[in-house]
């Protein structure tokens, strides 16, 4: 569903912590709870979802950056012996990136991340998946950039056999762009 009005009126809260220097080396640190009750609220339950990220960026130079996160928490809805979903989630990122003028930069990233399932009721939302994409864009003037996208994606989704899929997926993905700055 599209976001809607608050189902059971309870305020979450986000952390966020920042060290170093922005231009040359960062670490990141965040925490979420959004405090949901988990109880049914006209015909919509409220998912009760925390995690953490751990983050950090480092600028050796100019030309090069390099980034990565990882995630992890946990969520849920409903209540034992009822309808419910218990589930951890976990997910991290590193990507390289060189830029060796002003009109050219080129991308590197590999991430992935898990679902594992801890209720053990109904279907098995047990879900992993990894993933490597390159990316080349260049600035054609200070208004126009130019790019070419490419995504390498594996999945494996244990309860898409129950809607008569494959559990194993996978594929390309390539995007080319013709962008515009106002």
């Amino acid at each position: 569903r599209p976001f809607g009005p608050d189902l059971d009126g309870r305020p979450g809260y986000a952390l966020r912590a920042r060290f170093g220097d922005p231009r040359t080396f960062r670490l990141l640190a965040s925490g979420f709870d959004n405090r949901g009750d988990r109880a049914l609220h006209r015909g919509e339950y409220a998912w009760r979802t925390r995690f953490a990220v751990i983050g950090g960026e480092w600028s050796p130079d100019e030309r090069w950056s390099v980034a990565g996160e990882w995630m992890r928490g946990r969520s849920g809805m409903g209540f034992a012996p009822g309808p419910r979903v218990d589930i951890d989630f976990e997910a991290a990122y590193v990507l390289g990136s060189f830029a060796p003028d002003d009109q050219w930069r080129y991308t590197a990233r590999i991430e992935s991340f898990t679902i594992h399932d801890r209720d053990g009721v109904a279907e098995n939302n047990d879900d992993r998946g990894h993933a490597f994409s390159m990316s080349v864009l260049r600035s054609l003037n200070a208004s126009w950039r130019l790019g070419l996208e490419w995504l390498h994606g594996d999945t494996r989704h244990a309860a898409a056999s129950l809607l008569g899929r494959a559990e194993e997926t996978g594929g390309d993905f390539w995007r080319i762009e013709l962008r515009r700055n106002f």
